[in-house]
């Protein structure tokens, strides 16, 4: 592994161009890179204090003046030396993330990638979408330009440790913003490793920083006096502390995505298999840990085929370790307490009266490694609208596709949601009777791409779709009334005399 990439010499921060390392760490302030299939320690650093967050905030707001007032060419010409290191270690990059956070190698180089094509849809989407214009106004010029709004905190998901957080940090540098960047606790050395490519990339000193820690660094990073927005990809729970800390701060942008309880509704088909491998791609990759996952499946009484047969396909997946050949279809879950949570709730959710058609085991050296689980909800009394993020999918019947869209409307989230059916009237009436930010038509839930709008409404987000449209956040409008030299109006101002 080349020096760019030790992990030996990682440190925890980078601030202002300046990487720092730790030598001794006490316990409680560690930060640990932990492999989740093997339970290795990969790499330990240390948790920002509250002086580290105010040294990458102002590091961040001492650049944003210069960085601003770049052209936006000249802002790209940065971000295209960024993607051109990306694609150069790009192997390297997909092994990391494949030891980092579990994912079999091919999941791993699509991520990847998706760091490449990013660059080009920022670009598109900023000048579609930050468009300047100018008018004329009772004889008065008009304008309307676009400026950055500072200091920006992105906070990246584990799943995702490459191309979600780089999801808002790209629109955001594009746009004249500085950065600072804190990735989850649970995959800290991708976000290091990526940072470490943006200083690599000629970055001037202090645009990009990133902290390493878990939620006392996060919520002192979002509540900083000198940061002016909050950008995250993650869970319900930190989006809504994030609502909660910032409610008295109405000057601070915030672009939310927090997750789902996202229905798949199966009306009709032709094609058995299709429709199973969709329910499987929708539901089941990448362990269930994915946000837009299918969570509750909603299947006609009448068809009694669908399920048997998902039942068959789902005991033939290949899982475990990113290492295996031929590769695995998903790998751990991303700690062993997270598969505990997983295993626990399916336990509670057969108490209270729940049909377990398919048994979710844990497996791998430590538990991590967690099977396809199916269970049927319908006459069960402790079913909750909950994100179960693992790979577990809930059944529930129904007669009419009314009923259909009752049930997948009655949850908080408004994610993702998709219906497989035959005629594009029926995907007409779901598509404009469900509620949610992504709406699909006998295609998987999960798959996102950057060219198209990525968010959902109701408590999955608020109202700032990501991908296309994360220009929009990035920048905020100044509408300006210009002359050239003053001017008395040719009709008097009544009440006023010279």
């Amino acid at each position: 592994m080349t020096p760019l990439f030790s992990l030996n010499n990682l440190g925890s921060f980078i601030i202002n161009g300046e990487e720092t390392r730790s030598t001794s760490i006490p316990g409680a302030e560690r930060v640990e890179s932990i492999n989740p299939f093997s339970g290795d320690i990969l790499w330990v650093g240390e948790a920002a204090s509250m002086q580290t967050v105010d040294e990458a905030v102002a590091s961040a707001r001492k650049a944003f003046p210069a960085w601003a007032r770049l052209s936006f060419s000249e802002r790209e010409q940065f971000l295209s030396r960024f993607v051109a290191l990306v694609q150069e270690h790009a192997e390297t990059l997909t092994r990391l993330i494949a030891t980092e956070a579990g994912k079999p190698l091919w999941e791993s180089k699509i991520e990847v990638n998706s760091l490449v094509t990013k660059l080009g849809a920022s670009v598109d989407a900023y000048k579609s979408r930050v468009l300047e214009s100018e008018r004329e106004v009772r004889g008065l010029r008009s304008r309307t330009r676009y400026l950055p709004h500072g200091v920006m905190a992105v906070l990246g998901p584990f799943n995702f440790p490459a191309s979600m957080a780089n999801s808002h940090i790209m629109p955001a540098l594009l746009a004249g913003n500085t950065v600072v960047f804190k990735p989850s606790e649970l995959t800290p050395v991708i976000g290091l490793i990526v940072s470490r490519l943006w200083q690599q990339a000629g970055l001037p000193q202090g645009v990009m920083n990133c902290i390493t820690g878990a939620k006392r660094t996060g919520e002192y990073l979002v509540s900083h006096n000198d940061v002016n927005g909050v950008l995250l990809v993650g869970g319900h729970t930190a989006g809504m502390s994030i609502l909660h800390t910032l409610a008295n701060s109405p000057q601070k942008i915030v672009a939310l995505e927090m997750g789902g309880n996202s229905p798949l509704v199966v009306w009709d088909y032709d094609d058995l298999d299709a429709v199973v491998h969709i329910i499987i791609q929708s539901t089941f990759l990448s362990g269930g840990q994915r946000c837009s996952a299918a969570r509750r499946l909603l299947v006609r009484d009448a068809d009694s085929k669908l399920i048997p047969r998902l039942t068959e396909v789902l005991q033939k997946l290949r899982l475990g370790d990113f290492n295996l050949t031929p590769e695995p279809y998903y790998g751990p879950l991303i700690r062993p307490e997270a598969a505990d949570r997983v295993t626990r709730r399916i336990k509670e959710l057969i108490s209270g009266g729940s049909k377990s058609i398919l048994e979710s085991v844990q497996q791998g050296p430590i538990g991590t490694v967690l099977t396809p689980g199916l269970l049927e909800v319908d006459n069960c009394s402790n079913d909750s609208d909950e994100e179960i993020f693992g790979p577990v999918l809930k059944i529930r019947r129904y007669r009419e596709l009314g009923d259909a869209i009752r049930i997948a409307n009655e949850t908080k989230f408004g994610l993702a949601a998709g219906i497989i059916c035959q005629q594009k009237e029926l995907f007409e009436e779901f598509f404009h009777s469900v509620q949610a930010g992504i709406v699909n038509w006998n295609q998987q839930l999960t798959g996102a791409t950057t060219l198209a709008p990525f968010g959902g409404i109701k408590q999955s987000g608020n109202f700032r779709p990501a991908g296309f449209l994360s220009a929009d956040y990035c920048s905020y409008a100044v509408a300006s009334f210009e002359v050239e030299t003053p001017k008395l109006p040719v009709s008097p101002v009544p009440g006023i005399t010279f």
